[in-house]
């Protein structure tokens, strides 16, 4: 965890639950400024990934098995002192797959297995130096889904297998150059939900189970071309939990099994 202490600034900490286990891990900025970035750890293996700036190398990634020597940087994605700022950490396929930007490409999809030396780009998904903004990454059975730029079809879905071949967009929404701009992805079972926007129905709720023929909108909330304004709260059981506004209830939780006619209001609370 991170701990913010005068004299050090916000650090690496852990703890075995016990005042005296409870310990300075590394002080990775020496002096008053805080080493310690976004306060997001993933584990892989028996390490953890974090990120990071000693003050010398930006915003990278840094990992760590619980002791000061074995806390490091992992790598110097962007060389010197601008940071590559790593977010959307995701474990799949035995690594770890995240949004970086090198400085070259722009913010694309990398991955790591822990080392240096594997961690690489995994693919220049929008080629140049605008980058594809690869983000909400989220396992869904054996591929990974993101929403990320495609250099002719706009924001869209896109999946990977772990590997470049099997990387590709699961549904042009939005057939041609405009973005679908999906959002707010959250897992059900097999079933990925979002929100993304069409000509026709404006921004509404989706389901995709990681193909084309199965991504198809679940219910056109408010009729016609304006925009329903939803918030995906949680996943319960075999059901979407979310709050939305139909103009008549107010704002209230909503459920969703992936049917137009399973999607209904929860409760009229007030």
């Amino acid at each position: 965890f991170t701990a913010d202490v005068p004299g050090l600034g916000r650090e690496l900490w852990r703890t075995d639950g016990t005042g005296p286990g409870t310990l300075l891990v590394k002080d990775i900025r020496p002096g008053p400024d805080s080493g310690m970035g976004l306060p997001r750890f993933t584990t892989l293996g028996s390490q953890v990934i974090f990120l990071a700036n000693d003050g010398i190398h930006g915003f990278e990634l840094w990992i760590t098995d619980g002791t000061a020597a074995g806390t490091n940087l992992l790598a110097d994605i962007r060389p010197g002192s601008n940071s590559s700022s790593p977010i959307d950490l995701e474990v799949f396929a035995g690594k770890i797959f995240f949004q970086a930007n090198d400085g070259v490409t722009g913010r694309e999809l990398w991955s790591t297995d822990g080392t240096a030396a594997g961690t690489q780009l995994f693919q220049d998904l929008n080629p140049g130096t605008l980058g594809a903004s690869p983000a909400e990454l989220r396992v869904l059975g054996s591929t990974l889904i993101f929403r990320a730029t495609h250099p002719t079809l706009g924001s869209e879905l896109m999946k990977t297998d772990g590997t470049v071949a099997g990387t590709s967009v699961i549904a042009d929404i939005n057939p041609g150059a405009t973005s679908t701009n999906p959002s707010q992805l959250v897992l059900v079972g097999g079933i990925c939900f979002f929100r993304a926007t069409t000509p026709a129905t404006g921004a509404e709720l989706w389901r995709t189970d990681g193909t084309a023929e199965g991504t198809s909108l679940v219910a056109d909330l408010t009729p016609g071309a304006g925009h329903s304004s939803f918030q995906v709260e949680a996943a319960l059981a075999s059901q979407l939990v979310f709050a939305f506004d139909d103009g008549i209830h107010g704002r209230e939780l909503w459920v969703s099994d992936g049917t137009a006619a399973g999607t209904h209001i929860l409760a009229d609370i007030l």
